[in-house]
């Protein structure tokens, strides 16, 4: 299990490079998008695998998540 710790990490720092690139050289974009697609990955295996609703509060805060993902590729 530890030995995947090393691939994982070089697609993480390449990960980064791209996204600062394909950003003009900003680091926030890509910190938010992490941010917020954590966010829609928690609340789908929440509700996959410990079948906890997606409460009207969980969804809001779901949409707002994908507004932040929206804004950061779209706006320039």
């Amino acid at each position: 299990m530890s030995l995947l710790g090393i691939p994982i990490s070089f697609t993480y720092i390449y990960a980064t490079q791209y996204l600062v690139e394909a950003f003009d050289g900003e680091l926030w974009p890509q910190r938010l998008i992490g941010f917020a697609m954590g966010m829609l990955a928690f609340a789908f295996l929440t509700w996959l695998h410990l079948d906890e609703a997606i409460t009207v509060k969980t969804a809001v805060t779901l949409a707002l998540a994908v507004a932040i993902v929206v804004i950061q590729i779209i706006w320039k």
